[in-house]
């Protein structure tokens, strides 16, 4: 694939919470496809496959491990490091493209959340992956503060065309209520969307989940 300065040419910083890189990179591949949703520009495609804010800068935290798992107390050094750096490098939005069991009001991950929707920044967060049933939506997407994102099957043709009457909400979207409030707050296409990869030889591959959908939310809420 194109040097990662190709592909994201406003990355303007990259901090791992789990390990000592300095240097950007990306050991299993979630983390690059949901930032080229958001953000990627579409170069080896003739902008086929841009993100939905090329223009946008990145400030890219690794928080998960190569096998795509991570801990709560990972997540928070995380938060912790947008909150204490989001004027410095005018963090608006934060996209976070994972969820986990949502313990109770007090629950770390939406406290965190919070703190950041708090200090002005728009929060994005996936609804998770647990559905058809009910009242799976994982944390922090459980937040009232935050915006939570499910994923809708548009059905698309591999040639783009679509057909709103075919629209359904997809079938591993988590539903809610959360803690009886009414969640997802919206859905966004999250059924095999291209975007770019980590493999040398293929630079893009499809992907669906919730995970994928929010950052689409997360690009608009940049522009």
């Amino acid at each position: 694939r194109p040097p990662r300065s190709t592909l994201f040419p406003y990355t303007t910083l990259f901090r791992s919470c789990v390990g000592y890189e300095k240097n950007a990179y990306d050991d299993n591949g979630h983390g690059t496809f949901v930032s080229s949703v958001a953000c990627g520009n579409g170069i080896c495609s003739g902008k086929k496959y841009a993100g939905i804010a090329p223009n946008a800068n990145i400030i890219s935290l690794k928080a998960l491990d190569k096998n795509g798992e991570t801990g709560a107390f990972t997540i928070l050094e995380a938060m912790q490091w947008i909150h204490d750096n989001h004027k410095k490098y005018n963090i608006r939005v934060v996209c976070m493209s994972f969820g986990s069991q949502p313990l109770n009001s007090g629950d770390p991950l939406i406290r965190g959340a919070e703190t950041l929707w708090n200090d002005g920044i728009v929060v994005v967060v996936a609804a998770g992956n647990s559905g058809p049933e009910t009242a799976t939506i994982k944390s922090p997407g459980v937040s009232t503060k935050v915006i939570t994102v499910g994923a809708l099957n548009d059905a698309r043709s591999e040639d783009g065309k679509f057909d709103e009457k075919l629209f359904k909400v997809a079938d591993f979207s988590s539903r809610g209520p959360a803690f009886n409030n009414f969640k997802p707050d919206l859905v966004a296409s999250g059924v095999k969307l291209t975007c770019c990869s980590i493999n040398e030889k293929e630079p893009y591959t499809q992907m669906s989940g919730t995970s994928v959908a929010t950052p689409l939310i997360a690009g608009l809420s940049a522009l």
